[in-house]
C-alpha cells in the first residue's frame, strides 16, 4: 500500500487557500507601500511639507520609529493613517462642511 503524504494531500490545498485570501487582502496595502517609496522616480513624487517639533515631540519620535523598526516617514504617516481610520467620521463632515463654503 503506497504511503500517503499527509502535507501534500491535506495541508497544502489549505495553506493555498489561506495565502491566495492574505495576498488578495494585503494587495491594496503592497500597491500603496510601494507608490510610496518610489518618489525619486520621474511623476512619483510624494507631497512634502516642512514641519516644526518641540525637541520632546522630535525625541518621542525618532525613538518609537526606531522601536517600530520604521523611518521618521513612515512612522508619521503611520500615525497619520491611524488617526485617519479613528476619525473617518469626523474627516467627511469637516470635508463637507469646507465644500459648503
Amino acid at each position: 500500500m503506497a504511503k500517503k503524504n499527509f502535507t501534500e494531500n491535506a495541508v497544502t490545498p489549505f495553506y493555498k487557500a489561506v495565502e491566495a485570501e492574505v495576498t488578495q487582502e494585503a494587495q491594496p496595502a503592497q500597491d500603496e507601500y510601494e507608490a510610496r517609496n518610489t518618489q525619486g522616480k520621474a511623476g512619483m513624487k510624494a507631497t512634502r511639507i516642512n514641519m516644526a517639533f518641540s525637541d520632546s515631540n522630535y525625541e518621542f519620535i525618532d525613538t518609537m520609529a526606531h522601536a517600530h523598526k520604521m523611518t521618521i516617514t513612515k512612522y508619521v504617516n503611520h500615525l497619520i493613517e491611524e488617526e485617519r481610520k479613528r476619525s473617518a467620521d469626523k474627516y467627511e463632515q469637516a470635508k463637507a462642511f469646507m465644500n459648503s463654503l
